[in-house]
């Protein structure tokens, strides 16, 4: 508000009848007034439809809930899984689902499904890639799996004089504090490091996808201006 100067506030003061036809009307001037439109932008749609895009090509991959609900170890214990968080695809819950199920992946013990399931309602994961990933720990690959943490507790508990050739599952079953305590050891260090590069490759799919779908909005313009 303008502070009048002296000699207008006293004229004012003796004609306050008059002061309309002194006074020129006031009328805002449009520079004066700013208007903010909320609109969407446009970084942030396009962000949307990548991640869409992100989650539609993820979810062919991974079994239904109906296929899990079905497994032996869920089917006949009764377990119900309600929570809508466990069936979601975001860059959070599938960051999650990694860690779990490589770290449930090395676990000496059969059925590790039934860690990986309640790790993931703990956590809040995606329950389908949590118990896909548990699948990569099966009778064929428990040699290749299993050797380099046996190796690894070994030791570290002080047992020296190993061959590698030598190695077999009975022998890892044999000394199970070995086994066990290499494969902790594994299993949480690629649980932290799937953890944060599916974090890291989610943000770049999504920046790449958005930026390829910028560039050909861009080039359908310039075409149309052409014409």
């Amino acid at each position: 508000m303008e502070i009048l100067p002296d000699s207008m506030a006293i004229l004012l003061a003796r004609f306050p009848c008059n002061s309309a036809a002194i006074l020129p009307p006031i009328t805002p001037r449009i520079r004066d007034v700013k208007v903010a439109y909320h609109l969407p932008a446009k970084s942030s749609y396009q962000q949307s439809i990548a991640k869409a895009m992100l989650r539609a090509r993820l979810k062919k991959y991974l079994p239904t809930p109906g296929r899990i609900k079905s497994l032996p170890p869920f089917h006949y214990l009764g377990i119900r899984f309600n929570d809508p968080l466990l069936w979601m695809i975001n860059r959070n819950t599938i960051s999650r689902a990694a860690a779990i199920g490589l770290f449930c992946a090395y676990l000496p013990m059969p059925m590790e499904m039934l860690p990986a399931a309640l790790l993931a309602m703990l956590w809040r994961a995606n329950l389908p890639l949590s118990i896909v990933l548990v699948w990569l720990s099966n009778p064929f690959t428990w040699i290749v799996i299993y050797t380099p943490p046996y190796l690894l507790g070994s030791v570290l508990l002080g047992e020296t004089g190993l061959s590698i050739s030598h190695i077999t599952l009975q022998t890892m079953m044999q000394e199970l504090a070995a086994l066990w305590l290499g494969c902790l050891i594994f299993g949480i260090a690629l649980a932290c490091a799937a953890y944060f590069a599916v974090r890291m490759v989610w943000r770049m799919v999504i920046i790449n996808q958005r930026d390829k779908r910028r560039m050909g909005v861009h080039a359908d313009a310039s075409t149309e201006e052409g014409k």
